[in-house]
C-alpha cells in the first residue's frame, strides 16, 4: 500500500514538471496567421491578398510570401519578403498586425494560383497560413459579322456573333439601333439554338439599321462587352399614288433617297419632282393611263393611279354659292357692328354729362319753357363745348 502511494505521488510530480516545462516554451502552435481566397476581374488595378498575424504574441522577425501548389508545397522562389518588398507585379504592404500581398493588374493566367504567408519568429520558428487561392474572372469582346452589309429588298442575309471566351461562361444579347432585339420574333427572322446567328429570309426596309451583340456574365452583368457595329442597308424604293380632293399626289421614299419622281399621262410626262409630284383630276385625266415612277440610282419602281376621284360640278357650284353667301353675311355683320359702335359711343357721351352742383362758378340760370312739355333738365345740360351746370335753386327760375 505504501509503495502504491509513493508511485502515485511521483507520477503527479512528473506530470507537474511536464506542464511547467510546456508553459515555459512560447505557444507557437496556438498562434495563427489568417488569410483568405480572393476574387478579381481582369483589368482591375490591383488585388490584395490579406495576411493577418495580429494573434501572434511575438514580434515577427520576417514576413515571407510564397506561391504553393495544390498540396501546399512551395514550388517557386520567394515572391516578396521584408527585404524584397517589390518584385515586378507583386509587392508587400505592411501595417501593424498585417502583411498583405498586392498583385497589380491581375490577368486570367493568375486564376487558381495559390499563395501562402509565413511568419518567422525567434528560434527559427515559422507560423504558416493556409494557402489562399486567387480567382480572376475575364470576358473577351464578341465579334460581329454579316453575310452582306447591303442587300436588296426581298434578299436574305445572316448576322453572326462569335461567342467570346470568358469565365464565367457568357450569354449573348442582340441590339438594333441601340434597343434590345427579341430573338423570339420568328415573324421577322430566325435564330440559331445558341442565339449566335440571326437569319433574315426576305429583308424589308424595317430590317435595315445598326446591329451589335453584347456578351454578359454574372461577373460582367453591368458593363459587359460590346461587339463591333454593322450597319445593314436594305436597298428599296416605295411609291404611294392616291387621289383626294381633286388632286392625285405621288410620294416616294427609299434607300438611297429617290432622286427623281415623275407622273406620266399616256406615256408623256405631266409633272416632275424629287420626293413628291401631283396632278389635278378631271374626267379626261381619269380616262387616261396615269402612272408615277421613281428611281434612286439603285432601283426604280412604277405605280398606277388605281382610284381616280373627280370633284362633282354640283359640289363646285355649292362651294361657290357658299362663298358668296359668306361674303354677304359678313357685310351684314360689319354694318351691324358699325351701327352698334356709334350707338355705344353716343351713350357714353351722354353718360359723361355731369350733375355736380358744387361747381358754382359754372352755373347758369334755368329758364323754363312752358310751351314744350318735353323740354327737360337734362336737355339743357349738354352743349357741344362742355358740360354746363344748371343752378336749380329756388328763386332762380324765370318763366316766359
Amino acid at each position: 500500500m505504501r509503495l502504491l502511494t509513493t508511485c502515485s505521488h511521483l507520477f503527479q510530480f512528473l506530470l507537474y514538471l511536464v506542464l511547467l516545462l510546456l508553459l515555459s516554451v512560447p505557444n507557437v502552435y496556438s498562434q495563427s496567421v489568417v488569410t483568405s481566397n480572393q476574387v478579381a476581374k481582369e483589368g482591375d488595378g490591383e488585388v490584395v491578398i490579406p495576411c493577418d498575424y495580429s494573434q501572434v504574441n511575438e514580434t515577427p522577425l520576417s514576413v515571407i510570401w510564397n506561391e504553393v501548389n495544390e498540396s501546399g508545397e512551395t514550388n517557386t522562389n520567394i515572391i516578396v519578403n521584408d527585404v524584397m518588398t517589390v518584385n515586378g507585379r507583386y509587392s508587400l504592404r505592411k501595417s501593424p498586425g498585417n502583411a498583405d500581398l498586392v498583385i497589380t493588374k491581375p490577368v486570367r493566367n493568375d486564376t487558381e494560383r495559390r499563395f501562402k504567408c509565413e511568419i518567422l519568429l525567434q528560434r527559427r520558428k515559422f507560423i504558416q497560413s493556409d494557402p489562399s487561392m486567387l480567382t480572376v474572372y475575364y470576358l473577351d469582346e464578341p465579334v460581329l459579322s454579316a453575310s452582306a452589309s447591303s442587300v436588296y429588298e426581298g434578299e436574305s442575309v445572316t448576322l453572326t456573333c462569335s461567342k467570346p471566351d470568358g469565365d464565367p461562361d457568357p450569354s449573348i444579347t442582340w441590339y438594333k439601333d441601340g434597343q434590345a432585339l427579341s430573338t423570339t420574333d420568328t415573324t421577322r427572322f430566325t435564330t440559331s439554338e445558341d442565339a449566335l446567328e440571326i437569319h433574315i429570309e426576305a429583308a424589308t426596309a424595317a430590317d435595315g439599321g445598326r446591329y451589335t451583340c453584347k456578351a454578359e456574365s454574372d461577373q460582367f452583368r453591368e458593363e459587359g462587352k460590346n461587339s463591333n457595329q454593322i450597319d445593314l442597308k436594305v436597298i428599296y424604293i416605295a411609291i404611294t399614288f392616291e387621289s383626294q380632293g381633286g388632286t392625285a399626289t405621288c410620294t416616294a421614299k427609299g434607300n438611297p433617297i429617290p432622286s427623281s419622281l415623275m407622273i406620266h399621262k399616256n406615256g408623256e410626262m405631266n409633272d416632275k419632282g424629287e420626293l413628291t409630284a401631283s396632278v389635278k383630276i378631271n374626267e379626261e385625266i381619269c380616262k387616261a393611263d396615269i402612272t408615277c415612277s421613281a428611281e434612286n440610282g439603285a432601283v426604280s419602281a412604277t405605280e398606277t393611279l388605281k382610284t381616280c376621284k373627280t370633284v362633282p360640278s354640283s359640289c363646285i357650284a355649292l362651294t361657290t354659292g357658299m362663298f358668296f353667301v359668306g361674303v354677304f353675311v359678313g357685310c351684314i355683320g360689319l354694318a351691324a357692328g358699325l351701327i352698334g359702335y356709334f350707338r355705344i359711343k353716343q351713350k357714353k357721351s351722354e353718360a359723361m354729362r355731369s350733375t355736380d352742383t358744387r361747381k358754382h362758378d359754372t352755373y347758369m340760370k334755368y329758364i323754363a319753357d312752358t310751351s314744350d312739355e318735353n323740354h327737360t333738365y337734362q336737355d339743357l345740360q349738354h352743349t357741344k363745348e362742355e358740360t354746363a351746370y344748371i343752378n336749380a335753386r329756388a328763386g332762380n327760375y324765370h318763366h316766359k
